[in-house]
């Protein structure tokens, strides 16, 4: 398979994720990208996501194929750090 190919589908992948996390959790505003092992989920929000919620987000990514790489469902605000969001790094 040609690497231009195996991009595209990526993205295509990748719009596919974004399309069904902006319909399901849009209140969790989840921004979708590609990584070089698979895909990382964060959810640009200043709020923890509530633990049922969390579970069924893991169920729809390894319903897609993917294993969870690692997962972070709290918010954390350090003084003079970096905002780290709630997210999710999925590989294949």
């Amino acid at each position: 398979m040609k690497l231009t190919q195996i991009l595209l589908e990526s993205e295509d992948n990748i719009q596919k994720i974004q399309q069904e996390l902006d319909t399901n959790y849009s209140n969790y505003n989840p921004k979708v990208s590609s990584t070089l092992t698979g895909v990382k989920i964060e959810f640009v929000q200043r709020k923890d996501i509530p633990e049922q919620d969390w579970n069924n987000l893991i169920n729809f990514s390894k319903g897609l194929g993917y294993r969870i790489g690692s997962e972070e469902r709290y918010f954390e605000n350090e003084p003079g750090e970096k905002l780290l969001f709630p997210r999710l790094i999925l590989v294949k």
